[in-house]
């Protein structure tokens, strides 16, 4: 596994054989057949002119092969150089997207939107796999492919690498609730669900435990019955007219008290007028 420079002329004819004794007859021998008309390299720039118009091969390329949780893909982002040119062809399938659709060899039945979403998806995904991490990139791709395709199975496979996307990130929260969206959208035991709920576990995420739930409300008061109304109603009339009559008596008792105050005592030792007056007495 690698990269291997291959010496060789324009119009040559080179084969290659395994090592291993016994391989070569069992057919693991390839022919490499040089061109003498067509470039994979811009002969000014050095550009790569390799262009790619079906989705299958490209998943050829990347190693896809089944796995216990769906297609894994095991190459093409091993180094920086080799995801830049996975990705130069993953993207050379965007513009057939709306001509002949290149996913139709792998999905017979891709719209224009499902191959622009796989599109999306495979750049999120070389973009999260190299060896230096673009994690901004490939949560930008991935939720284009889910914009792309809705709520439908097909979003089943980006909202699970969007999962993985945050566990590798170390994002917690958003890993739970990517995962709860797969959940809900594809299911608790699709393949993809299951993988992403592994990933989950083995991070190990740690929270902070839940709030405690509130009491339940309690339930209202039942109303009084007519008895017990007419009774209060009567308590309150006559706690009224207490009150009322309290203010009366009190108002009365200020007033006829100032009367009083404003009244002069009578003196032991003052005469009376007719006393008071020299030759006057009494009849």
């Amino acid at each position: 596994r690698g990269q291997v420079h291959l010496p060789c002329e324009p119009g040559q004819d080179l084969y290659l054989t395994c090592s291993v004794p016994g391989h070569c007859g069992l057919g693991q021998r390839l022919h490499v057949a040089v061109s003498s008309t067509v470039y994979a390299m811009d002969l000014v720039t050095g550009a790569p002119l390799l262009h790619s118009d079906s989705l299958a091969r490209i998943y050829t390329l990347l190693g896809a092969k089944s796995g216990d949780y769906g297609t894994e893909l095991t190459r093409g982002y091993q180094t920086e150089e080799v995801a830049e040119s996975s990705l130069e062809l993953v993207w050379c399938l965007e513009d057939h997207c709306a001509t002949f659709n290149p996913a139709l060899d792998l999905d017979p039945q891709a719209t224009r939107e499902s191959c622009l979403a796989q599109v999306n998806t495979l750049a999120g995904f070389l973009h999260r796999k190299r060896p230096e991490p673009r994690y901004h990139e490939s949560e930008r791709y991935y939720k284009a492919a889910i914009d792309l395709v809705g709520g439908t199975w097909r979003a089943c496979t980006p909202i699970s690498y969007l999962v993985e996307l945050y566990v590798q990130w170390g994002n917690a929260t958003a890993a739970h609730e990517a995962l709860q969206h797969l959940t809900d959208t594809c299911g608790q035991s699709a393949p993809v669900t299951l993988q992403a709920i592994k990933a989950v576990e083995q991070a190990n995420f740690e929270f902070p435990p839940p709030p405690s739930p509130l009491p339940p409300p309690q339930p209202p008061s039942p109303p009084p019955s007519p008895a017990a109304a007419a009774a209060a109603y009567g308590a309150y009339i006559g706690i009224g007219a207490g009150v009322i009559l309290l203010i009366l008596l009190a108002l009365l008792a200020y007033r006829y008290r100032g009367k009083c105050l404003g009244a002069p005592s009578p003196d032991p030792g003052a005469r009376t007028a007719d006393e008071a007056v020299p030759g006057k007495g009494r009849v």
